[in-house]
């Protein structure tokens, strides 16, 4: 093909009408080919006056694409390499044209993901164009020498993800459709290409029985958009290895639970140390490092803390996680600034030692912060149901719910629990026999923190938070008073 026959020929007017007709309706767009081979879409794209940029590894065709280049007319950027090239920076292009990348990438396609979010721009589009080609039997298909080493290069990317626990080559298209999702991509379904004019003569054939796709993933606008599309795709994908934590963080529940917790810590410097007990899965620990807080995280289950670490990995949060038990702490004195938990205290053998060992790793003046309901308590008959219903309204219009005020520190607040059950006024009179002195009790924070689902499922037993700070004992040690972890409360 010479210079000016690119412009006239109905292949690549297909592939860009292909490319422009799903992009941003602007002129001109920014335009990233990966994988440009020797140029002839780029060129056909620049010539719509677009401005466009093609990469690819090998040199000598990157040479080829240069050297076909027409002087005001179809002039893209050439370079040799690809989409992890430093010359790209963040929010840069409309449009990235990934034909025949993935189904080659021997990586980690959250990587190469990551990559292409970066340097698109808000409402950019990526357009993948590309086949399962270690799926072709070449012994049976006429194709041409291109399409024989995409099936090589293809086959060895799959065996090397496969070697890594990565994917296997079966899931090639599934594997990427969900890796956009998890990355806040709003993708549409994949949609065959199966117009005889988008193939040369030697690629109808192989095309026509190993069918290409074209996968349209979008950035999303903003930071919002794309919480609400991660957690469109969670919703959708609960069944991919994941659990209800990362859709949780993908919520509303993250700034709620997280500004309540921000609420009651210490206010005495920004980046506190937190130990998160009974993290579980991960959530309150991961939402509070997300924050900036440097956290621990400690499970009884080293099942959950392998959830809560591979969680963490998903969300990028940086957190310490330990499997060690709620009233075994393994941590010197004075270590951590606040500690929380949720749903943790109810289901401790023997809470007392267990605040023992948290008034122990707590600084001076360190908080606790923990929310719980009264699990084992909660009324099951109907005549129950209605007389802890009717109580819970009395407890919450007797309560004084103006929450303390931080610059009164010293000052103790609690609720009278006037439903006749042990919590969480026990918590009010246990805490402060361990040093641990209530300055907030709070018996119903389930509006602001449950969802609809919670609300559903628990309203018979509404969460409530306690908040303790720990005063200095100068009479006698705590540890030393209490005793070891299997003497009974006195």
């Amino acid at each position: 093909m010479n210079t000016m026959d690119f412009l006239e020929n109905s292949l690549l007017k297909y592939w860009s009408n292909i490319v422009i007709s799903n992009s941003p309706k602007k002129t001109p767009l920014r335009i990233l080919q990966l994988n440009c081979d020797e140029g002839y879409l780029s060129l056909s794209l620049s010539a719509h006056s677009h401005l466009v940029t093609g990469v690819d590894i090998d040199s000598d065709k990157i040479a080829r694409a240069k050297s076909r280049r027409i002087e005001e007319v179809a002039e893209p950027d050439f370079y040799v390499g690809d989409v992890f090239s430093d010359r790209f920076k963040s929010n840069t292009f409309d449009v990235i044209v990934a034909r025949g990348v993935f189904s080659v990438y021997k990586d980690d396609f959250r990587d190469l993901v990551s990559r292409i979010k970066d340097i698109l721009k808000p409402k950019g589009k990526l357009l993948i164009f590309d086949c399962d080609y270690t799926k072709a039997d070449l012994n049976t298909v006429t194709t041409t020498e291109d399409i024989r080493d995409l099936c090589k290069s293809s086959a060895e990317a799959a065996a090397s993800r496969q070697s890594n626990s990565e994917y296997t080559s079966s899931e090639l298209f599934d594997s990427v459709v969900y890796e956009l999702g998890r990355a806040g991509f709003k993708v549409k379904n994949k949609i065959k290409i199966k117009d005889p004019s988008a193939y040369s003569e030697g690629e109808v054939s192989f095309y026509g029985k190993y069918p290409m796709y074209m996968l349209e993933g979008t950035k999303a606008d903003n930071e919002e958009d794309e919480e609400n599309e991660i957690s469109l795709f969670w919703q959708k994908n609960n069944d991919v290895g994941t659990d209800r934590c990362i859709k949780d963080l993908h919520s509303f529940k993250r700034k709620a639970w997280g500004d309540m917790i921000e609420r009651y810590a210490p206010k005495k410097k920004k980046k506190l140390r937190i130990l998160d007990i009974g993290t579980s899965s991960g959530f309150l620990a991961i939402t509070m490092a997300l924050r900036g807080h440097d956290v621990c995280g400690i499970d009884i289950s080293n099942s959950r803390i392998a959830a809560a670490v591979a969680n963490a990995e998903r969300m990028n949060a940086k957190v310490n996680f330990i499997c060690s038990e709620a009233d075994d702490l393994p941590f010197g004195n004075e270590e951590f600034d606040l500690i929380i938990n949720r749903n943790v205290v109810w289901n401790l053998p023997n809470p007392e030692y267990a605040f023992s060992q948290w008034y122990r790793v707590l600084v001076p003046s360190g908080r606790v912060v923990y929310f719980d309901g009264d699990w084992v308590n909660q009324p099951m008959s109907d005549t129950d149901s209605e007389y802890f219903d009717f109580n819970r309204a009395q407890a919450y219009d007797k309560a004084s719910f103006s929450l303390f005020d931080d610059s009164e520190s010293g000052k103790i607040f609690s609720v009278e629990n006037s439903t006749k059950k042990k919590r969480p006024e026990w918590d009010r009179r246990t805490l402060s026999k361990w040093g641990l002195i209530p300055l907030a009790i709070r018996c119903d924070v389930s509006d602001q923190l449950w969802d609809d689902y919670e609300r559903g499922l628990y309203f018979l037993t509404p969460q409530f938070v306690v908040v303790a700070e720990k005063m200095v004992r100068t009479d006698f040690d705590v540890q030393s008073a209490y005793g070891s972890a299997n003497e009974p409360i006195k």
